[in-house]
């Protein structure tokens, strides 16, 4: 329902400090923004009853283990077929001691390949070359495979460690035993 008020009238008004009568659809504006506050408050209080019981369940739910029924159960061995598949630890520990788990992958080849190195390094590898510069190489060879490799420091042929490269000379460590070899 507009009233038909003339411009005039309007500024009249506002001069004296009147305004319109107040609207309907304020009430319900304000109606509409407590709904809405009361619905946020109740879900920030469901909220955080969920939290403080989702930290407290874990106290008051709790169950103790008893640990020996759990060593008591044999039954996992009874199988006969389970108990040939089982090995001691000594087994495997023998099986993965002698391998080489952080060898570069451009080696795992060469280790393969490469067999057992006698103890006496002179007879199976010789130092061909040494190439120097910021990472140096030593250039070996392989006698049984006739096969050539170029190594840095740290690095594997067969059971034997590069450790050193120096003009000359290579330092190898083999199970723990220091050698040199020389040009």
């Amino acid at each position: 329902m507009k009233e038909n008020v003339v411009p005039e009238e309007k500024l009249l008004r506002l001069i004296r400090g009147k305004s319109k009568p107040p609207a309907a659809k304020q009430p319900a504006f304000r109606k509409i923004k407590l709904n809405i506050h009361k619905i946020i408050t109740l879900a920030f209080i469901i909220s955080c009853i969920h939290l403080a019981a989702s930290f407290i369940h874990p106290f008051i739910a709790s169950k103790e283990i008893d640990l020996s029924e759990a060593s008591e159960r044999k039954d996992i061995l009874a199988d006969p077929k389970l108990k040939e598949e089982m090995k001691p630890f000594e087994y495997y520990l023998e099986g993965i001691k002698n391998r080489q788990i952080f060898a570069g992958s451009s080696l795992a080849g060469a280790d393969r390949t490469m067999g057992k190195i006698s103890p006496d390094l002179n007879k199976d590898i010789n130092l061909v070359g040494i190439i120097s510069g910021d990472n140096p190489q030593a250039i070996i060879e392989d006698k049984s495979t006739q096969k050539t490799y170029y190594l840095s420091k740290g690095q594997f042929i067969g059971e034997s460690q590069v450790e050193d490269i120096q003009e000359g000379k290579i330092v190898l460590n083999h199970r723990g035993k220091r050698f040199e070899l020389y040009l």
